[in-house]
């Protein structure tokens, strides 16, 4: 069964997920070919959800794990790979990095990210497909080093 734990973010008072949330559980219906559970952290304040089909119960064996790496020009973002499909990565950047490295989708920048990496900081990411995620550095010719799971 895949759960999805929910906290509200103090500043701006929307919902996102995290997994270390203390909560109650909600049931929902969801289009979905596996069990999901829903959790929520507060009983008389429940965000919208939404999940589409594609998720993969934690089970199911993995068919490829594999790595790479990907080095970028200052202020022009690349994907993580040309096409690769996988289930998750994990991103870490560089540990030789002088700046900093910016996670995320198609609009990726210095201002704009999903996540910044200093050198050896590490993030990941269930994703379809490595050319899903961008990066964009601080540094030219700095970048990451990626492990997938497909």
């Amino acid at each position: 069964m895949s759960t999805i734990f929910w906290i509200k973010d103090q500043d701006t008072g929307e919902y996102r997920p995290d997994g270390i949330a203390q909560s109650k559980t909600v049931p929902v219906t969801i289009d979905n070919p596996f069990p999901v559970q829903i959790i929520h952290p507060d009983e008389n304040d429940y965000p919208p959800v939404e999940i589409k089909g594609d998720t993969m119960p934690a089970e199911v064996p993995a068919s490829t794990f594999d790595h790479g790496s990907q080095t970028a020009t200052a202020g022009t973002r690349v994907t993580l790979a040309t096409s690769q499909s996988c289930r998750e990565v994990l991103i870490t950047a560089k540990p030789a990095n002088t700046g900093y490295v910016y996670v995320g989708g198609l609009a990726v920048s210095s201002t704009s990210y999903g996540k910044r990496l200093g050198a050896g900081s590490s993030v990941r990411a269930a994703v379809r497909n490595l050319n899903l995620i961008y990066i964009d550095v601080s540094v030219s010719a700095e970048g990451v080093d990626y492990l997938y799971v497909a």
